[in-house]
């Protein structure tokens, strides 16, 4: 289940980068996203298997809750455009 909620915020993100982004930018911004999510499909599981391990099985909670919350305000950040 969270495999697919990972799938889901990837697939957000390439569509939130198509709406900013258009030729060599939207390229560039492409491969960072896939980079970052490469990344964090390989560290990820690792960092949060050893916050379990140090606090207990109620941090998962505490990890996707921070997750969710740092991919929000990241989408806030970037919708805001300065008036044309």
């Amino acid at each position: 289940m969270l495999g697919s909620v990972a799938d889901t915020v990837y697939t957000l993100s390439m569509v939130s980068n198509g709406e900013r982004f258009g030729g060599a930018a939207l390229l560039r911004a492409s491969g960072l996203i896939a980079f970052t999510s490469s990344l964090a499909s390989s560290i990820g599981p690792a960092a949060t298997g050893i916050v379990v391990q140090h606090f207990g099985g109620n941090a998962m909670t505490t990890v996707l809750w921070l997750m969710a919350l740092g991919f929000a305000l990241a989408e806030y950040s970037g919708s805001r455009r300065p008036d044309s």
